[in-house]
């Protein structure tokens, strides 16, 4: 699934996913608010791990890419404002940063090895040396999630290659 930009009620959103190593990847709805970015949880699939196993970019369009969100899930938070003390309970995956807990945020595009095409990534580095949250999200994506994190207490840093 695309990452789509939308707003919502003066709340930033954009999918992004998060991949993992071990399992599916996820795929987050995030919201973007003055002092925290709530994700939760809408979706995952394959998508980022077997294009990993693609080490050869000719490789790549034989893995079926499949991250996508599943509509069950992503009505659960139609209306849901993600502010709510509801919204962590409705699955163990959302979780909540709050700007506090951020050293900064990284915006990076990059070019991906051996393909034609770029990929993007939001990275949020935590204060207390947790793990970092990586978001991929589509290229044409980043300069509105970009402008929407510019907005918030968060500092961002941006490159691109």
């Amino acid at each position: 699934m695309n990452s789509l930009t939308t707003r919502r009620a003066g709340i930033g959103v954009f999918y992004g996913v998060v991949d993992r190593w071990v399992g599916p990847d996820r795929l987050y709805k995030v919201f973007v608010t003055p002092d925290t970015v709530h994700a939760a949880r809408v979706g995952g699939g394959w998508g980022v791990f077997l294009g990993r196993l693609a080490v050869l970019g000719e490789l790549a369009p034989i893995f079926p890419l499949s991250v996508s969100a599943k509509p069950a899930l992503e009505a659960q938070y139609r209306n849901l404002d993600p502010r709510a003390t509801s919204f962590l309970a409705r699955d163990k995956r959302n979780f909540r940063l709050h700007a506090a807990q951020v050293t900064h945020v990284h915006l990076a595009a990059l070019w991906v090895f051996g393909r034609r095409r770029r990929r993007a990534t939001v990275t949020f580095h935590r204060r207390d040396d947790g793990p970092r949250v990586r978001f991929h999200v589509t290229p044409p994506d980043l300069a509105a999630i970009h402008a929407a994190l510019e907005r918030t207490a968060f500092r961002v840093e941006a490159d691109s290659a």
